[in-house]
C-alpha cells in the first residue's frame, strides 16, 4: 500500500506542478498546534443541496519545513475534511502534509499525509514500514 501511495503522491505532484496548477500543491513539515472543529451551519447544509457526509475542521501548525510549493510565514491555517471524525495526522506532533491552495485558503488534501520524527542532527525522517501492506491484495 504504502508503495503505491508514494508512486500515487509523486505522480500526483508531477500533474500538479504543471502551468495550469503551479503553486497550488503546498508539501509541509508541520508541528501541531490546534485542531478545532468548525460544524456547518444549518444554512450551509440548505445550500449546498447535499448530503454532508465529512466533519470540519480548522487546524493551526508551526511550519517546520516547505518541501513543495511556496508560503510566506512559519505557521498555517487551513481546512480539513474528514468522513472518519477527528483527522488522523492531527493525533501526531509532527506530520508531513500537503494542502490545496485556492485564492488565499488552504485545504488538506484529503487522508493524505505521512508520520515524521524529529532526528538528532535536526531535521525530520519517516520511519514507516515501507513492506506494510493493510489490503489483502498483492500490489
Amino acid at each position: 500500500m504504502n508503495r503505491a501511495r508514494t508512486c500515487l503522491i509523486s505522480l500526483l505532484f508531477s500533474f500538479l506542478s504543471s502551468t495550469v496548477y503551479a503553486n497550488e500543491l503546498i508539501a509541509f513539515i508541520v508541528t501541531y498546534q490546534e485542531v478545532k472543529e468548525l460544524p456547518f451551519s444549518p444554512k450551509e447544509s440548505e445550500n449546498c443541496n447535499c448530503i454532508i457526509m465529512d466533519m470540519r475542521y480548522v487546524a493551526k501548525y508551526k511550519i517546520e519545513a516547505l518541501l513543495h510549493g511556496s508560503h510566506i510565514g512559519n505557521e498555517i491555517e487551513f481546512l480539513v475534511f474528514d468522513h472518519y471524525g477527528f483527522p488522523a495526522f492531527a493525533k501526531q506532533k509532527s506530520s508531513l502534509i500537503y494542502l490545496m491552495k485556492n485564492g488565499d485558503e488552504y485545504t488538506h488534501l484529503k487522508y493524505e499525509w505521512d508520520s515524521v520524527t524529529p532526528v538528532l542532527e535536526g531535521g525530520f525522517a519517516s520511519c514507516e514500514n515501507t513492506d506494510f501492506n493493510d489490503s489483502e491484495e498483492e500490489l
